[in-house]
């Protein structure tokens, strides 16, 4: 709660684009945060973990739990914004694979040509390259695609997505 509560803080600086952009605080990320704990996923922030891994925040999953660690520090900004997009990419990902019973490693646009071209057209390539050299190369492809998510869409749109994909529809 004491997140939501920043992020809501935060939105009264919000800045708004339409083009992509690395970090951007988002007036739907309080939302966001509410649909995926509506959910079931368990958000923690600040835990150890971000002490320990210097992280800005993760998606896991635990036998059948589900929970995302959120590292933003006394204020949110707006890489905590992205991130919060990020890491809900990844639980779309997750209900898509486990809806289609394949690998958590698989994006959720299958056609390769077309996620080339989303990444391509909408990720940096020093964020490419920092995948490549940082990730596993079976991890790449959910990578791409969840910095694409982080970068070009809106929490409101994030939102849209998770809640077709993981339930909850509006």
């Amino acid at each position: 709660m004491k997140l939501i509560k920043s992020f809501a803080l935060a939105v009264a600086t919000a800045l708004f684009t339409v083009t992509p952009s690395l970090a951007r605080v988002d007036a739907g990320t309080s939302s966001l945060l509410e649909a995926a704990r509506d959910n079931g996923i368990t958000i923690l922030v600040n835990s150890r973990e971000c002490q320990l891994d210097n992280i800005h925040g993760s998606y896991q999953t635990i036998a059948m739990r589900r929970r995302i660690v959120l590292c933003p520090g006394e204020t949110a900004d707006a890489i905590d914004h992205a991130t919060v997009r990020h890491e809900m990419a990844h639980s779309i990902q997750h209900c898509v694979n486990q809806a289609r019973g394949t690998s958590r490693d698989t994006p959720i646009i299958r056609d390769m040509d077309a996620l080339a071209r989303f990444v391509n057209e909408g990720v940096p390539e020093e964020t490419i390259r920092f995948i490549k050299a940082n990730y596993p190369q079976h991890q790449w492809l959910v990578e791409f695609e969840a910095n694409y998510i982080e970068l070009n869409m809106t929490a409101a749109e994030v939102e849209a997505m998770f809640r077709k994909a993981c339930g909850g529809e509006r």
